[in-house]
């Protein structure tokens, strides 16, 4: 394995979570010459604690469990508050308009007995795959490639995974019918654990400023270190091009952003697939890659609502865990009442890439009327993101994740984010950091 001077000149693509982790880890191990390029004017990625209504609104990631330990050591280093709170899960509305608590609803499909064996299963499942043990998804058995409804069935986990379905696709995760087991046990087992009285949800913590504080305190201790032009974080930064020189011992990589070109020993690349095929000069064989992985097209909305009563006005929606459902509300959560007995909502929607945001707000206005006959008065806040980077099952049969690995450092880049690690905060920062260790240290 090649390991690199700290010496070297070290860029980093993206300063979301895997980027400023990437770029804290090189600080570490006394990396001099870090420069992150940002594309936004602010740090954070997807965790985005908006501020424009008086108060942090979390538009992305909202919470770390007791899983989160790289999360919580940024918190801790940088004295963002935290508070601890259970988790309580908001009712679930069944396809036959009912009402109903997480175990409520798997005991009404399934009956207490089938819930009970499908636990302890489950709790074998989580022993023997220990999917979050290690950082990316190298080496996965054959059987976790499958589709997840495929896999559930098989190790008998319907009851507890149709209880999580609403949970993951709330969470902007793909339909279990194409999305490979592996990223739903992923998912599950970062919030889902089984103990001697049953499943429970792991501790939860939240951030009273907002989740976004952690990062950008994160962030200004690596700007701050800029004092030579040699290390920091560049905002606002267009990257147009990155060039490879694929001659001589040391490679040298060429970024040109904004206008201004300049030049690294080696690169990190934690962006998206879609953004990053726009800039770098893929290979043939990461273009290929690159073009299998799929994403979801997620909206979260902040809106003015009137006429929706308190019981549901937290809501999942199980009708619409069914692809043929795609662009409906799948969680929508009061935030606060206005002075005029309006409520602030947030609401969640996985959306196919052909529908627009106006079709989205329609069907969300649609949504509205049919459960709860309320009405959609304004939208307040709203961001849609590409989320979710994967691989489906075909991809993964193919070895994609093993061929990416094998192409981690060609000519220098490197590349981490959501597709490498699993779309969630911890997640992709442990897979930066471990990245980083193992290539960059010796």
């Amino acid at each position: 394995m090649m390991h690199a001077n700290n010496d070297q000149r070290v860029a980093v693509i993206g300063a979301g979570v895997a980027g400023l982790t990437a770029a804290d880890t090189l600080r570490s191990l006394g990396f001099k010459q870090v420069v992150v390029y940002e594309t936004q004017s602010r740090a954070g990625g997807k965790i985005e604690s908006s501020a424009e209504l008086g108060t942090a609104v979390e538009l992305g990631a909202a919470f770390a469990t007791d899983a989160y330990a790289i999360t919580l050591e940024f918190a801790r280093r940088y004295a963002v508050p935290i508070v601890a709170r259970p988790l309580t899960p908001a009712p679930i509305l069944d396809d036959d308009g009912a009402l109903c608590t997480p175990p409520q609803f798997a005991i009404r499909k399934y009956g207490l007995p089938a819930l009970q064996k499908a636990i302890q299963s489950y709790a074998a499942v989580l022993e023997k795959y220990a999917v979050n043990d290690k950082s990316g998804f190298v080496g996965m058995p054959s059987e976790l490639r499958r589709p997840f409804s495929e896999f559930a069935e098989h190790v008998g986990i319907v009851p507890v995974a149709d209880m999580f379905r609403v949970v993951a696709i709330a969470f902007g995760y793909p339909y279990y019918e194409d999305v490979p087991a592996v990223y739903i046990l992923r998912c599950m087992d970062g919030l889902l654990r089984v103990g001697p009285k049953g499943a429970y949800t792991r501790t939860t913590y939240f951030f009273p400023n907002g989740f976004q504080e952690v990062f950008t305190k994160l962030a200004d201790d690596l700007a701050s270190r800029d004092a030579t032009d040699r290390q920091g974080i560049i905002y606002n930064a267009q990257v147009t091009k990155i060039v490879r020189a694929h001659a001589g011992a040391r490679p040298e990589i060429s970024i040109t952003a904004n206008g201004k070109e300049r030049v690294f020993d080696r690169i990190i690349v934690t962006t998206p697939p879609k953004a990053t095929q726009t800039f770098l000069d893929l290979t043939a064989e990461e273009r290929e890659l690159f073009n299998q992985a799929v994403s979801r097209n997620y909206h979260v909305t902040v809106s003015v609502v009137s006429g929706v009563a308190p019981e549901k006005a937290d809501l999942y929606f199980y009708p619409h865990t069914r692809i043929a459902n795609i662009g409906h509300v799948n969680y929508w959560s009061k935030l606060w009442t206005e002075a005029s007995g309006d409520l602030v909502m947030r609401t969640f929607q996985n959306v196919d890439w052909s529908q627009s945001t106006p079709d989205a707000q329609r069907l969300l206005a649609k949504d509205l009327a049919t459960y709860a006959g309320g009405s959609l008065v304004s939208v307040l806040l709203h961001r849609q993101w590409d989320n979710f980077p994967h691989f489906e099952t075909s991809a993964l049969e193919d070895g994609a994740y093993e061929r990416l690995d094998a192409l981690q450092g060609k000519h220098g880049v490197f590349f981490a984010g959501g597709l490498m690690g699993f779309e969630a905060v911890e997640t992709s920062a442990r897979y930066a950091r471990d990245l980083v260790l193992a290539n960059f240290s010796g």
